[in-house]
């Protein structure tokens, strides 16, 4: 008898079989390794372009594209700012993300 033990990536694994993705996106995260051994599997078997963005130094060369910025705080911080200069009609919004952001970061810890 195998014992099988259930794992949510395991889950997620047999969900993204049957899918095909264009593009994922990385965020806040530079080396693949940092998603875990069972995500990193998954993550490189998926055959499509990754964009990564990050606010961490020395990024790895896993993403089809990649933009790093270590001056900035969070990651989040860089994708409101290239969101707000965007679309300035856009600005109510993204405050309110940002702060729903920052509550679930702080909650999180």
């Amino acid at each position: 008898m195998i014992n099988r033990v259930w794992s949510p990536f395991l889950e997620l694994f047999r969900f993204f079989q049957g899918c095909f993705f264009e593009l994922v996106f990385c965020l806040d995260y530079n080396h693949i390794f940092r998603v875990g051994e069972d995500m990193s599997l998954i993550f490189e078997g998926l055959k499509c372009k990754k964009i990564m963005i990050d606010h961490h130094e020395s990024p790895d060369d896993f993403a089809t594209y990649a933009y790093c910025d270590p001056s900035m705080s969070s990651t989040c911080e860089i994708i409101y700012n290239f969101l707000s200069e965007y679309d300035k009609n856009l600005q109510l919004i993204f405050d309110v993300l940002l702060r729903v952001f920052l509550i679930f970061e702080i909650e999180k810890r």
